[in-house]
């Protein structure tokens, strides 16, 4: 596969996580040579972006056309303003580099690449431009002598800045906790009912992460006489991007807002700040901030004013079930509430025991016998005790 993109002017370079000792070090050696690249080994993560941008460096320097070449405006270069009228000059070398996708040329080379020399474009709420030749250095002769160079220059970064902000107005973007706050200020004394005054302000922000979803548009609003202002949620870490736009043709550039990290951990200049937020909560409403769990249950923390609350409720109470004890006695109210209480059907744990009834015998036909002679009847008369028995005898005896 070398052999095959060395004749095509591809090299391949190797950078390696590891060191020189390990074992496949002499075959990423071998690969770097014969694709006539460079070889680097690193054993710390962080040192990765910096060894692929410095490689990235090196290879860029030698894409470099180091011969002079004839150069061509293009027509779009009038969308960078006002510039110089004269003709860009030849260059004595340049990048080599390709157009990128919605990217305009304003000067292009006129040699088989048709490469870029001057390009810009626009990214989110910002501007780019690219120039790809050097302004000081041995290639730079031919630029540094052209007439207008300096025009140019002045014109280009006119262009980049987005021109003169409009005067008696400001803004600004900053944040508070979870949230960016926009404030646009006017003048007091301010031209009033113009057409250049103020009526309706969107502000165009460009939160970090994918560039389609992360754009959003918010509203200002008026919050004095000569204040607008807007507020909108930061939730992802990195670089805010803004500009408000006024509605009269007029945009204001915000400041960038940096967000390193999550609110949550941002650090507090009070340590004890959570909780004096605790202990005015507990005052606003009343009640008192137990911060222990043996704290809880202490009752020496109480007010005197939440005693004597508790003080005159409770003494009611008491006497209520005082009066009512002894109107349960003396007026039978007790006995009458047991005897209603008999006949309702009570649950299981107060339910009186049940006797439970005799079941009758079964009635069975019997045929009459006739009577002995030599038994006496049946008496009818119930049974009598022995201790009845001996009373009756002892009567009689008294009386004879």
């Amino acid at each position: 596969l070398l052999d095959t993109l060395r004749p095509l002017g591809i090299t391949v370079s190797v950078i390696g996580m590891g060191s020189e000792l390990d074992r496949d070090a002499d075959f990423l050696k071998d690969v770097a040579m014969r694709g006539e690249g460079r070889f680097q080994f690193t054993s710390s993560l962080d040192e990765l972006p910096r060894l692929f941008a410095q490689e990235a460096i090196t290879v860029a320097r030698s894409s470099f056309i180091d011969a002079p070449t004839p150069t061509k405006t293009v027509s779009d270069m009038v969308l960078l303003g006002d510039l110089p009228k004269s003709r860009f000059p030849n260059v004595d070398g340049y990048n080599l580099s390709y157009l990128r996708s919605g990217a305009t040329v304003g000067v292009v080379t006129e040699d088989e690449y048709r490469a870029p020399v001057l390009a810009f474009w626009h990214q989110g709420l910002g501007r780019i431009a690219a120039l790809t030749t050097e302004v000081d250095g041995k290639f730079s002769r031919s630029l540094n002598v052209w007439p207008d160079f300096g025009g140019f220059s002045v014109g280009v970064g006119r262009w980049l800045l987005g021109g003169d902000p409009p005067e008696g107005m400001r803004a600004t973007m900053e944040r508070d906790g979870g949230q960016a706050i926009i404030r646009v200020e006017l003048d007091p004394d301010r031209k009033r009912g113009g057409p250049e005054d103020v009526r309706v302000a969107t502000a165009a922000i460009i939160a970090p992460g994918d560039l389609a979803i992360a754009q959003q548009r918010v509203p200002l609003s008026w919050v004095g006489e000569d204040t607008l202002e807007a507020r909108f949620p930061v939730q992802r870490t990195g670089l805010y991007l803004g500009a408000v736009d006024l509605g009269n043709r007029k945009i204001l550039p915000l400041a960038p807002l940096s967000l390193p990290y999550s609110p949550e951990f941002e650090p507090r200049p009070d340590a004890n700040e959570g909780k004096k937020t605790l202990v005015e909560m507990a005052r606003v409403s009343g009640g008192i901030d137990r911060t222990a769990w043996d704290d809880v249950f202490n009752a020496s923390r109480l007010r005197d004013r939440q005693v004597r609350d508790l003080i005159v409720p409770l003494a009611l109470l008491v006497l209520l079930l005082h009066m009512a004890e002894i109107a349960g006695r003396r007026l039978l109210l007790f006995a009458v509430a047991e005897g209603w209480l008999g006949g309702v059907r009570l649950p299981n744990w107060r339910r009186p025991a049940r006797v439970p009834k005799a079941e009758p015998e079964p009635v069975t036909e019997k045929r009459p016998k006739a009577p002995a002679t030599s038994a006496p009847a049946a008496s009818t008369r119930p049974a009598v005790s022995p201790l009845a028995r001996a009373k009756a005898r002892a009567k009689d005896r008294i009386n004879q």
